[in-house]
């Protein structure tokens, strides 16, 4: 049986077949609610299951919010979630990011940000690395037995395209559609289907479980085989003119970025990219690659490959957010 622990707003949106899976049972409640101790009422309530694991996924994803409004939800509800595994001798997995690697993700998968990559990142991403090093310490201590996992830039699903609107890629290409113009640039860029993320997920907790690593190893669920911003940018063009809809043109970064400067409105599609989108975006990134060792040790290369984007998966993408 699988319990799913999930925020009552998220239940109003989760598929039909979800809520009618007969092994799968959700439980409404919010980690992110520490006041008077919320959180442990919430958790009296798994108590009685008899839980063998415990996968931490919730997290509140902005790039806008400070520390202080996002660390009940990132930092505490994993410092309680590891302390009731402790408590319950519970096998916890936990997903962070691969923005806490060493440089800003590009690290190797034991690594940290260094104390001023630390001090120049946003609150989310000081949010992740405090929540991690939490659950490393608690693993160096021989309190709890641990794996992390931390994904890449996550898409939608490829069979369909849909996904979190709100996600990074998402809100760059509705405001691509809105803009009428895409970025006109080589670095390349992830987009790593959920779907994978999920079937990885799923076989490294069963190799964890064969052959008992639970010693808080990382594994980095990335994609080496990238397209560049000038390809997604040419096949979302594509995808507006099959559709009859505005001609798109590419535009150096430069010129797209105060583009999207004279269009973002508080609130709107585009607001959410300022943080990703500043005036140093590109520099040295292009070519580089995040490193993934544990995870081909752990499955072999092969299966560590991540699918490659196509065009078609794009074509989807578009479509779900052009709704």
């Amino acid at each position: 049986k699988i319990y799913c622990l999930l925020r009552p707003q998220s239940t109003l949106v989760l598929p039909s077949e979800l809520k009618s899976h007969p092994k799968i049972q959700i439980i409404p409640g919010d980690l992110s609610d520490s006041i008077h101790g919320q959180n442990w009422n919430v958790l009296k309530t798994l108590e009685p299951l008899n839980l063998t694991e415990i996968w931490h996924l919730g997290a509140v994803v902005n790039w806008h919010k400070d520390l202080d409004s996002i660390s009940s939800a990132n930092i505490l509800s994993t410092l309680h979630l590891s302390i009731f595994s402790i408590l319950h001798h519970i096998k916890f997995i936990y997903f962070s990011t691969i923005s806490v690697a060493e440089s800003y993700g590009y690290g190797p998968e034991s690594s940290l940000l260094s104390t001023n990559e630390l001090l120049s990142s946003n609150g989310y991403v000081v949010s992740k690395y405090l929540a991690e090093y939490s659950v490393r310490e608690a693993v160096l201590l021989n309190l709890l037995q641990a794996i992390i996992i931390r994904p890449g830039m996550v898409v939608g699903r490829v069979k369909d395209g849909e996904g979190n609107k709100t996600d990074y890629i998402n809100r760059y290409i509705a405001g691509v559609i809105k803009i009428g113009a895409w970025i006109k640039d080589e670095m390349k860029q992830e987009m790593i289907p959920v779907e994978w993320i999920a079937e990885k997920s799923v076989e490294i907790v069963e190799e964890s479980k064969t052959n008992e690593l639970w010693d808080g190893r990382v594994y980095h669920l990335v994609q080496k085989n990238r397209i560049t911003w000038r390809q997604l940018g040419r096949w979302i063009g594509n995808w507006s003119e099959e559709k009859k809809r505005k001609r798109m043109r590419g535009e150096e970064y430069g010129i797209w970025r105060r583009r999207l400067e004279e269009e973002i409105e508080e609130g709107n599609e585009l607001y959410g990219l300022r943080p990703f989108f500043g005036e140093e975006w590109s520099a040295g990134r292009s070519e580089r690659v995040a490193q993934s060792e544990n995870l081909e040790e752990l499955l072999g290369e092969k299966r560590a490959e991540c699918m490659e984007m196509t065009e078609e998966a794009v074509w989807k993408y578009c479509d779900f957010n052009s709704k």
